[in-house]
């Protein structure tokens, strides 16, 4: 059978199940919600951390311990913020990999925010993966890479469960010492 038969064979079958194939479609899984959930539930049953926010694409949140730190938490929303943080952890969640990272975002004061970065690089055995230059709105101070996806791995997120737990375990309880140690010195 030739490709322009199959096609056109495609394209009948299409016509005649669109409904059902189109319902098909729409009922699969989202792995990238699904690891949204699965690192929220993580976050949620981990004392000292407080969620932030979430969506298909980052998972956010912050030191329960930073929440009565000023300059942490002096992001405008005429800056482009929309919870008033300006030092959180996002995991970002690409199709390749699930990251997580230390964002400086907008501050009200310039000077707060240029300090902080000039900490983090003073500190860059802790702070890993530190932007040497500040960005206008921005910044990353500390970045790892926390899960790889191997080819059709996305699709069965719960079983990697164990792995994303174990690493975020070793992230809680190795990583995130430092830097809270570090930055609300």
């Amino acid at each position: 059978m030739s490709d322009k038969e199959l096609v056109q064979l495609a394209q009948n079958f299409y016509q005649k199940h669109k409904l059902a194939l189109d319902f098909i479609f729409e009922q699969r899984p989202d792995w990238k919600n699904e690891a949204g959930e699965l690192l929220k539930e993580i976050i949620d049953g981990t004392k000292g951390l407080a969620m932030v926010g979430i969506s298909k694409k980052y998972v956010t949140f912050a030191p329960e311990a930073w929440a009565p730190i000023d300059a942490f938490n002096c992001s405008p929303m005429s800056k482009g913020s929309t919870t008033g943080h300006s030092l959180t952890f996002n995991f970002t969640i690409t199709d390749q990999s699930i990251r997580l990272v230390l964002v400086l975002g907008p501050t009200s004061n310039d000077m707060i925010r240029a300090g902080i970065h000039s900490y983090c690089l003073d500190h860059v055995n802790v702070f890993k993966g530190t932007q040497k230059k500040l960005s206008r709105e921005w910044s990353t101070l500390y970045s790892q890479q926390f899960l790889k996806f191997k080819e059709g791995q996305q699709d069965a997120v719960q079983n990697l469960r164990a792995e994303i737990q174990k690493e975020f375990d070793q992230f809680v309880g190795n990583e995130l010492p430092n830097i809270q140690k570090l930055l609300e010195a």
